[in-house]
C-alpha cells in the first residue's frame, strides 16, 4: 500500500504559536506512516527542523510561494497540503485550481482571521468551497466557526499540544512552598497580550513579576515599568528560547490577552506545575477548569487577580493537588502522540 503524501505548509521558520505547532508536527510525525514534505520562508528557527531533507523554502511573495508549492505538488506528487494559515490557504487553492484538481487541503486555523474580521460571510464562503478540512485548535473556535457558517461536517477539532518529553513535572510552587513568590507571563510583547494590564496587577500585588518574550511594544512596557516605579518588582527577560525553564521559573503564570483562541503556554505551564491564572477567552476552559485545573478570571479586574493570587499564597493544600490534576489533564487530553496519531488518520482518510 502506498503512503499518502502530505505537504506541511507555514509561513516562516520564526518563533510563535502556530510555528511552534509546525515544529513540533514536524519533528513527530511517523515518516514510516506518511511521506511528509515542509515548506517556509526561511527564518532563524530552520535548526529546529528534523527532516531537513523533507524542507523546500519559498520566498515572501505570493508569486514565490505559488511556483515553489506548484513545484513540490507535481514532483512529489502531493496528495494532501496541510496548510497553517489562511493566507497559504488560499494560495494551496490557486495551485489545485492550476494543476492538480484532486488535491485536498486541511486548514489549522490557529488565530482570528483578518478575514473574518472584515467579512464572515467570506470567510466561510472560501473554507466551504476550497477546504476539506478546517481544524480547529478548541471547541470554542469550532463553535464559532459552525456559528458563521462553515460547514459541520468540514470541521474537526484537534486540539494544541504539547511533547511532554520537552516538559517535564517540575512545580516551583511545590519545590519552594510559596517562597520566593513569583508570577509569570510569557508571550509576544504585542497590543492583545495586554502587558499594561499585567503591569497594573504587578503595581497594586506584592509579589515578583517575570515578563518573558519580545516585540514590537517592549520599549513601551520598559518605559511603563520605570514610570512606575516597578523596577524591582517586574523584570523583562527579553526572547525565550525554553519556555520550560520560564515557567519552571515562575509559581504562577497569567494570562490577560484580549484576543485569543488555545494559547500553547497554558499547556506547557499546566504540564509543568505552574498554577494558570487565565482571563475567559477563547478556548481556554478545555484545559482551565476553574478551581480544578487552574483559576479563570471571567473579566480584566485587576482586583480579583490579585486576590485569586492572594488565595493561592494561602492554602497550599488545595493547590497542590490542582497542580497534579492539571498535569494529569495534558498528559491524557492534550499529549502531542495524540495530536500525531489522529492527524495521521486524516492525512489518510483524507488523501484516498
Amino acid at each position: 500500500m502506498s503512503l499518502t503524501n502530505v505537504l506541511f505548509l507555514a509561513e516562516e521558520l520564526r518563533v510563535g504559536g502556530a510555528e511552534t505547532y509546525f515544529y513540533k508536527i514536524e519533528n513527530k510525525i511517523d515518516l514510516k506512516k506518511i511521506n511528509f514534505y515542509t515548506a517556509a520562508v526561511n527564518g532563524r528557527c530552520f535548526d529546529k527542523l528534523n527532516n531537513k531533507h523533507m524542507y523546500f523554502e519559498y520566498e515572501k511573495g505570493l508569486f514565490s510561494k505559488i511556483k515553489t508549492i506548484k513545484k513540490i505538488v507535481i514532483s512529489k506528487n502531493i496528495n494532501v497540503i496541510h496548510a497553517n494559515s489562511l493566507r497559504l490557504a488560499i494560495i494551496s487553492s490557486i495551485v489545485k485550481k492550476l494543476y492538480k484538481k484532486d488535491l485536498k487541503i486541511v486548514y489549522t486555523k490557529h488565530n482570528l482571521t483578518i478575514l473574518e474580521k472584515i467579512h464572515t460571510k467570506l470567510f466561510s464562503a472560501f473554507v466551504n468551497k476550497n477546504v476539506d478540512i478546517v481544524l480547529a485548535v478548541c471547541n470554542k473556535d469550532r463553535d464559532n466557526m459552525i456559528s458563521i457558517g462553515v460547514s459541520e461536517e468540514k470541521v474537526k477539532v484537534i486540539p494544541n499540544s504539547i511533547d511532554l518529553k520537552h516538559f517535564k513535572f517540575n512545580s516551583k510552587y511545590l519545590r519552594d512552598a510559596g517562597k520566593d513568590f513569583k508570577v509569570g507571563m510569557l508571550s509576544r510583547l504585542s497590543k492583545e497580550k495586554n502587558h499594561e494590564f499585567f503591569l497594573d496587577i504587578a503595581e497594586k500585588a506584592d509579589f515578583r513579576a517575570l515578563i518573558g518574550g519580545d516585540g514590537p511594544l517592549r520599549e513601551e512596557i520598559n518605559n511603563r515599568i520605570e514610570k512606575s516605579n516597578l523596577k524591582k518588582k517586574v523584570k523583562m527577560l527579553g526572547n525565550i528560547e525554553n519556555s520550560y525553564e520560564f515557567l519552571s521559573s515562575v509559581d504562577v503564570m497569567l494570562l490577560v490577552s484580549t484576543r485569543e483562541i488555545f494559547p500553547m503556554t497554558l499547556l506547557e505551564a499546566m504540564a509543568v506545575g505552574t498554577i494558570v491564572i487565565s482571563v475567559d477567552i477563547g478556548g481556554i476552559r478545555d484545559c482551565v477548569i476553574n478551581d480544578k485545573t487552574g483559576y479563570v478570571i471571567d473579566d480584566y479586574q485587576s482586583e480579583k487577580f490579585i486576590t485569586k493570587i492572594s488565595d493561592i499564597l494561602s492554602d497550599y493544600d488545595k493547590n497542590k493537588e490542582l497542580i497534579s490534576a492539571a498535569r494529569e489533564l495534558v498528559e491524557n487530553s492534550f499529549n502531542l502522540d495524540i495530536t500525531i496519531d489522529e492527524l495521521q488518520r486524516l492525512y489518510g482518510e483524507v488523501g484516498l
